[in-house]
């Protein structure tokens, strides 16, 4: 039980309630009630950070977990979360140099083109005025 506090009263469907009972099972959960509190806190937790801030979810790879874990047990990091934060700034880094690098690539290509197709057309212009 938590401290003392207000009251709230919530109506559900069996059908929901019986799902909450399953889940705070599962989670393990004392009661509905816990489970309720906890994911309320959750909730507000999410809504209540900065707006400049959003949170994203994503999911892991095991071997990339498995490796920060190991790193985090080695002392070399200080938690999993930083370690998976520092991979996926790397990750966005490498992405976006792909990014540049193609648009470099395709603005050569594109240069290329226009210097071939001038190069056709005088030579096309030399054969037709014989110049």
């Amino acid at each position: 039980m938590t401290e003392k506090g207000k009251k709230v009263t919530f109506r559900f469907t069996e059908e929901k309630y019986d799902s909450m009972v399953l889940l705070a099972k599962e989670q393990g959960y004392d009661s509905v009630s816990e489970f309720m509190r906890d994911g309320l806190d959750h909730f507000m937790n999410e809504l209540s950070g900065p707006s400049h801030v959003k949170k994203v979810v994503v999911n892991v790879p095991a071997a990339i977990y498995e490796r920060a874990y190991r790193v985090m047990l080695a002392g070399e990091m200080v938690s999993i979360e930083n370690e998976i934060e520092k991979s996926f700034e790397e990750h966005v880094q490498k992405k976006y140099e792909t990014i540049l690098l193609e648009q470099n690539r395709t603005e050569k290509i594109e240069r290329s083109s226009v210097k071939n197709m001038e190069r056709t057309h005088q030579m096309q212009d030399k054969d037709y005025y014989g110049r």
